[in-house]
């Protein structure tokens, strides 16, 4: 027996009675069986510039958030500021807290009751590739 192929055209042969059973015979694709024509890649080659370039620039924010982050760990009187500045609501006090403690990238933060977002973003503003999230709970 022939192998299916997709997308062909099949007849199937002549019957044959066999006694009581009924044999079909061999079935054949009725137009021959080609490759498809080669067709180019649909995608450009893959240019890792700015992949290579945002990752130095996440690279810079990871070691900004890890000093921000190591300074909080170690200070309780700096998280009870930062907590309490959110609790009132005042962003610009816990952005000037969190740029003290070693943030120099530009910077947003979001709060709720729950806990604290630092959003650490590349400064280029022709091209921002990189942010980078840490969240952070304190309730």
């Amino acid at each position: 027996m022939s192998p299916y192929v997709p997308g062909a055209t099949y007849r199937i042969g002549s019957i044959q009675r066999i006694g009581p059973v009924q044999r079909i015979g061999s079935v054949q694709p009725v137009r021959p069986v080609t490759q498809p024509p080669f067709r180019p890649d649909e995608y450009p080659p893959v240019n890792p510039s700015l992949f290579i370039t945002s990752a130095a620039n996440s690279h810079q924010l990871a070691q900004q958030a890890a000093k921000v982050l190591e300074r909080i760990r170690q200070s309780k009187e700096l998280a009870s500021n930062i907590m309490d500045a959110a609790q009132r609501g005042n962003d610009q006090e816990v952005l000037r807290i969190i740029r003290g403690a070693g943030a120099s990238s530009a910077l947003a933060v979001k709060f709720s009751p729950e806990g604290i977002q630092l959003i650490f973003k590349t400064e280029e503003e022709s091209q921002s590739c990189c942010e980078l999230v840490v969240k952070m709970r304190w309730s």
